[in-house]
């Protein structure tokens, strides 16, 4: 998760971030991306929520833009560019390894 601005110590969640991003694996991913995805799309300070596959290099991402949710091209190459605009952050898959 990346969220602009401090975190209170006590917090024990966060109503604002700006990127969530899920490591989904063989038996967590129905719910990663029905349930979980629902409830992370309905946060209004949510810019970019992403899917990595934990068994393959897989990654799906999901921009919000003025018209609401919007899917990317997967990456699935190591040699693909993985980037958040959000954060203006941009990494070679090969270096999430």
């Amino acid at each position: 998760m990346v969220r602009g601005g401090p975190i209170e110590l006590n917090a024990i969640s966060i109503d604002d971030p700006l990127i969530l991003i899920e490591v989904v694996s063989p038996s967590s991913e129905e719910r990663d991306r029905g349930e979980k995805a629902s409830a992370y799309m309905r946060l209004t300070s949510l810019k970019h929520v992403c899917f990595i596959d934990r068994d393959r290099v897989h990654i799906d991402t999901f921009d919000r833009n003025d018209a609401g949710w919007v899917p990317r091209v997967p990456v699935e190459s190591l040699d693909d560019t993985f980037g958040l605009d959000a954060i203006e952050f941009s990494m070679r898959v090969a270096d999430l390894r």
